[in-house]
């Protein structure tokens, strides 16, 4: 039996970590940059709704550069005062973190990932308590850049899906065709623009297979095969319909890939329903919303590209068939709050049974990953299992290129090789992990 004592939460205390780099430089660059772009709404805001406009787009500055202000001085976390519906949540959230902490919780001595998820919920209450940008999504713009660049590299993605769905049953090597898509949807995750502090990068238009198979060496740990064989099993023995659910990460090229992974899955019958679910506000710069997956497949369906084209309008109709699934905002609300997936079951009763009914659930990308293991200072050969603690609503997988300084699930040693390879390893996406538990 493994066991190792509980580590200590990533944070920004730890002065040279990923973690404490994250709160001195990227996150107050991400909010200098939403200022900018909430600053040149001014003249547009005072066209529509006059002075008045234009002076509740100058508060909403004001008031995102005070809270830069507050996390570049290490201030102390503030309540959120809005009639969100999950401020009483979150302000419980953050009480628990004051009785559990010997000094007040602050940007640089609190736990990295409540820092970081607090940082995004207090954009949104600001946006919340102004009287004319309530529903503003102060990362529209970059997405919409993300999405457009992708839009090559994804046609030929779907232009191989394409080639899978005209062989039918003849011959067809299932596993093989189901490690391409997954293995899509894993390093499709590269492309993220909280890492990249917004700016946004090409996936380019190369053919996926043969980029996959450069990338083979960079994956840690792969237990792909492990994913086919529960997914074949239930879908050979299963007397309803197979459902998977996707707890989805970034839009743009990354939700296309996860949307070809869905299709593929539909396709070759492994699953029957697809459920993805959202983030109910703009979350980590590029993180999929309701509003994204509307854009995203209207750009589709309204591309020169007729395979774009195609599939936009066939997922459009999965929505209708409901083949296709976009879990209810309401039961997303989880997922913008600073709690380990630990903690869902008593404090998100509703939603952990909700994935209880699910025959797999993959969460994508870094995020859904430090929250999965709680963000914890594992050694990287803690088996991925003791690192999810009490979670385990349904078969899970975790698709992740590695952006922070957290992995487990690796075999003694890897970790080593990785480092000599590249000191930085753990923190540009290079590397990725494929994890399962049954």
């Amino acid at each position: 039996m493994y066991s190792c004592p509980t580590p200590s939460p990533l944070s920004a205390k730890f002065e040279g970590s990923f973690a404490y780099d994250t709160v001195k430089d990227r996150l107050p660059v991400i909010l200098t940059k939403t200022i900018d772009t909430v600053h040149k709404c001014i003249s547009s805001y005072e066209d529509k709704f006059g002075e008045d406009g234009a002076n509740d787009v100058k508060s909403v500055v004001g008031q995102l550069s005070k809270l830069r202000s507050e996390m570049m001085t290490d201030k102390p976390l503030n309540d959120f005062r809005d009639d969100l519906k999950d401020t009483e949540k979150w302000n419980a959230a953050l009480e628990r973190l004051k009785q559990d902490e010997d000094h007040t919780p602050s940007h640089f001595k609190s736990p990295w990932l409540f820092v970081e998820c607090a940082m995004y919920r207090q954009i949104t209450s600001i946006l919340q308590n102004s009287k004319f940008m309530k529903d503003f999504d102060p990362f529209c713009q970059q997405k919409s850049v993300a999405l457009e660049k992708s839009m090559s590299g994804a046609s030929v993605l779907l232009q191989y899906l394409q080639k899978y769905l005209a062989l039918g049953d003849n011959g067809v090597d299932l596993a093989r065709y189901f490690e391409i898509f997954l293995k899509a949807s894993l390093w499709s995750n590269k492309f993220d623009l909280s890492l990249s502090a917004g700016v946004s990068h090409d996936p380019g238009s190369h053919d996926p297979v043969q980029v996959m198979s450069s990338l083979e060496e960079y994956i840690l740990a792969d237990e792909t095969d492990e994913i086919f064989q529960c997914l074949s099993k239930i879908q050979t023995s299963a007397a309803k319909d197979v459902r998977v659910d996707i707890v989805l990460d970034n839009a743009g090229f990354e939700f296309l890939s996860d949307l070809c992974l869905a299709e593929f899955l539909l396709q070759s019958k492994l699953a029957q329903k697809i459920h993805f679910h959202i983030k109910n506000m703009p979350w980590f710069i590029s993180d999929v919303t309701s509003k994204d997956v509307d854009y995203t497949l209207k750009q589709m369906t309204s591309s020169s590209d007729c395979t774009l084209s195609e599939f936009g309008k066939r997922w459009q109709s999965r929505l209708v068939d409901k083949s296709f699934i976009i879990v209810p905002e309401h039961l997303c609300q989880y997922w913008t709050l600073p709690s380990s997936y630990t903690d869902m079951q008593h404090l998100d009763e509703s939603l952990y049974e909700y994935l209880a009914q699910s025959d797999l659930v993959i969460f994508k990308g870094d995020l859904n990953f430090r929250k999965l293991v709680a963000d914890l200072s594992w050694s990287s050969d803690t088996p991925f299992k003791n690192a999810l603690g009490a979670f385990h609503p349904s078969p899970l997988c975790s698709l992740r290129t590695l952006k922070a300084d957290v992995v487990v699930g690796l075999k003694s040693g890897r970790d080593l090789e990785a480092e000599k390879d590249d000191a930085n390893w753990m923190v540009t996406g290079k590397y990725a992990v494929v994890l399962f538990d049954a």
